[in-house]
Parts: C-alpha cells; structure tokens; sequence
C-alpha cells in the first residue's frame, strides 16, 4: 500500500488508519477509491450527480453510519449536493457527512456545534451523535 513511504493513489489507507486511531470503524464499499465526480460539476452535472448517487447506494448498502472525507470536491458533491440528488434521483439517504477533523475532533471530547462547526453540516449528524452518546 505505501510508494516510496507515502499512501497509495489507487489503494489509499491513511484515511482508514486516521479513522481506526479515532476509536471509529471505517467500512469499505463498493468503489470506493472512484472519485466522486466533483472535478465535472461545472461541465457536466448530470453525470456527476449520477456518479455520486450510485456512490451513496454503495455505502448505504453496506451501513455505514457516516461518511469521513477530508476532499473539497468531495464535501461539495456529499455534504451540499446530497438533497439535491436525492430529490433528483427519487432516494433517500440523509447520510451524515464528517470532515477529517471534526473526527478527530470528537475523539478528542470536543463541542460538536461549538468547536467542530457540526451545525453548519448540510446533512445534520444529529441521531449519529445520539447513537454516539453526544450531546
């Protein structure tokens, strides 16, 4: 998995590492790796919409409580978009969207609204930090 020292581009793993030291459990899916098609918003929306609903079947699929992402394109295309593709696709999926640090921020005991900014979440983790026991 490691090139040369550093992660992988086609397997990456220190996402899945960072998650696992946070006491969470990280799931794979089906396609993971694939980028969500933020990169083609700008020029081709329907495609990058149906890139990231068949993303969002995927980790539905395997039950997944939560997505971890730490990628600009990603935040846009999960956390933003996500209403609009299930209003557009006919799904409902409300899966919350964390970034990187607000993980590790809650491993760490912090506020969720008032030192992670969890209230500014498109998708609100609201029963995913009560199944978490935060308040």
């Amino acid at each position: 998995y490691l090139f040369d020292g550093f992660d992988s581009a086609k397997r990456p793993h220190s996402l899945e590492a960072i998650i696992k030291a946070t006491g969470a459990t990280p799931v794979r899916y089906l396609n993971m790796e694939r980028c969500c098609g933020g990169d083609i918003l700008a020029i081709e929306e329907k495609t990058a919409t149906k890139v990231v609903n068949s993303k969002l079947k995927d980790i539905q699929y395997v039950g997944a409580d939560a997505m971890v992402l730490h990628c600009p394109f990603c935040s846009i295309m999960y956390d933003e978009y996500q209403a609009t593709i299930e209003e557009t696709f006919n799904e409902v999926y409300k899966l919350p969207v964390l970034y990187l640090p607000q993980v590790v921020g809650l491993a760490m005991g912090m506020d969720p609204k008032k030192d992670l900014g969890m209230s500014l979440n498109n998708v609100k983790p609201k029963a995913l930090l009560a199944k978490l026991g935060v308040k």
